[in-house]
Protein backbone atom coordinates (compact mmCIF):
# COMPACT_ATOMS: atom_id res chain seq x y z
CA UNK A 1 0.00 0.00 0.00
CA UNK A 2 1.38 3.38 -1.04
CA UNK A 3 1.39 6.26 1.45
CA UNK A 4 0.74 9.76 0.15
CA UNK A 5 1.55 12.87 2.17
CA UNK A 6 -0.66 15.91 1.75
CA UNK A 7 0.45 19.26 3.14
CA UNK A 8 -1.82 22.17 3.90
CA UNK A 9 -1.64 25.97 3.82
CA UNK A 10 -3.35 28.07 6.45
CA UNK A 11 -5.41 30.86 4.88
CA UNK A 12 -7.27 33.63 6.69
CA UNK A 13 -10.33 35.24 5.12
CA UNK A 14 -9.70 38.92 4.44
CA UNK A 15 -13.31 39.79 5.32
CA UNK A 16 -14.32 37.69 8.37
CA UNK A 17 -10.82 36.65 9.52
CA UNK A 18 -11.89 33.00 9.67
CA UNK A 19 -8.85 30.74 9.40
CA UNK A 20 -9.17 27.73 7.11
CA UNK A 21 -6.91 25.24 5.39
CA UNK A 22 -6.39 24.44 1.74
CA UNK A 23 -3.95 21.94 0.28
CA UNK A 24 -0.59 23.40 -0.67
CA UNK A 25 -1.28 22.34 -4.25
CA UNK A 26 -4.57 24.27 -4.32
CA UNK A 27 -2.94 27.32 -2.70
CA UNK A 28 -0.09 27.29 -5.22
CA UNK A 29 -2.50 27.00 -8.16
CA UNK A 30 -4.64 29.94 -6.95
CA UNK A 31 -1.52 32.08 -6.48
CA UNK A 32 -0.51 31.32 -10.08
CA UNK A 33 -3.87 31.56 -11.84
CA UNK A 34 -5.49 34.24 -9.60
CA UNK A 35 -8.87 32.48 -9.76
CA UNK A 36 -11.49 33.08 -7.09
CA UNK A 37 -12.04 30.67 -4.20
CA UNK A 38 -14.23 31.02 -1.11
CA UNK A 39 -13.80 30.85 2.66
CA UNK A 40 -16.12 28.50 4.58
CA UNK A 41 -18.44 31.47 5.28
CA UNK A 42 -18.80 32.11 1.53
CA UNK A 43 -16.60 35.20 1.10
CA UNK A 44 -14.77 35.30 -2.25
CA UNK A 45 -10.98 35.31 -2.08
CA UNK A 46 -8.24 35.64 -4.68
CA UNK A 47 -4.53 36.34 -4.78
CA UNK A 48 -3.87 39.51 -6.74
CA UNK A 49 -0.10 39.73 -6.26
CA UNK A 50 2.32 38.38 -8.85
CA UNK A 51 3.48 34.78 -8.51
CA UNK A 52 7.19 33.91 -8.56
CA UNK A 53 6.84 32.73 -12.17
CA UNK A 54 5.24 36.05 -13.17
CA UNK A 55 7.99 38.03 -11.40
CA UNK A 56 10.70 36.02 -13.18
CA UNK A 57 8.91 36.42 -16.52
CA UNK A 58 8.79 40.20 -15.97
CA UNK A 59 12.52 40.26 -15.17
CA UNK A 60 13.27 38.28 -18.34
CA UNK A 61 11.12 40.60 -20.45
CA UNK A 62 12.86 43.63 -18.93
CA UNK A 63 16.28 42.16 -19.74
CA UNK A 64 15.18 41.35 -23.31
CA UNK A 65 13.91 44.90 -23.77
CA UNK A 66 17.22 46.30 -22.52
CA UNK A 67 19.12 44.17 -25.04
CA UNK A 68 16.83 45.32 -27.84
CA UNK A 69 17.37 48.96 -26.88
CA UNK A 70 21.14 48.52 -27.06
CA UNK A 71 21.20 46.62 -30.37
CA UNK A 72 18.15 48.18 -32.08
CA UNK A 73 20.30 50.63 -34.11
CA UNK A 74 22.31 47.69 -35.46
CA UNK A 75 19.42 45.38 -36.40
CA UNK A 76 19.30 45.09 -40.18
CA UNK A 77 22.41 47.24 -40.59
CA UNK A 78 24.52 46.49 -43.65
CA UNK A 79 28.27 46.48 -43.12
CA UNK A 80 29.15 48.56 -46.15
CA UNK A 81 31.49 51.41 -45.38
CA UNK A 82 33.85 53.80 -47.03
CA UNK A 83 37.22 52.09 -47.53
CA UNK A 84 39.04 54.38 -45.08
CA UNK A 85 36.44 54.57 -42.28
CA UNK A 86 37.41 53.38 -38.79
CA UNK A 87 35.10 50.36 -38.85
CA UNK A 88 36.45 49.16 -42.19
CA UNK A 89 40.03 49.53 -40.87
CA UNK A 90 39.19 47.41 -37.82
CA UNK A 91 37.55 44.77 -39.99
CA UNK A 92 40.67 44.57 -42.17
CA UNK A 93 42.91 44.48 -39.06
CA UNK A 94 40.87 41.60 -37.53
CA UNK A 95 39.72 39.44 -40.47
CA UNK A 96 38.57 36.56 -38.21
CA UNK A 97 35.69 38.52 -36.72
CA UNK A 98 32.50 36.47 -37.05
CA UNK A 99 29.80 38.67 -35.56
CA UNK A 100 28.96 42.06 -34.12
CA UNK A 101 29.43 41.00 -30.47
CA UNK A 102 32.97 39.78 -31.20
CA UNK A 103 33.59 43.02 -33.07
CA UNK A 104 32.25 45.12 -30.20
CA UNK A 105 34.50 43.41 -27.67
CA UNK A 106 37.57 43.99 -29.86
CA UNK A 107 36.72 47.67 -30.27
CA UNK A 108 36.15 48.01 -26.50
CA UNK A 109 39.59 46.51 -25.77
CA UNK A 110 41.46 48.44 -28.44
CA UNK A 111 39.49 51.49 -28.29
Amino acid sequence: METKTITYALVECYKCSMPFYTTDYFDKRRREDHQTFWCPAGHPQCYTGKSEAEKLRDQLNKANNMVLEVYRPWIGYHWEHEPDCAIEKHIRRYPGIQNFIEYSSIIAHTG
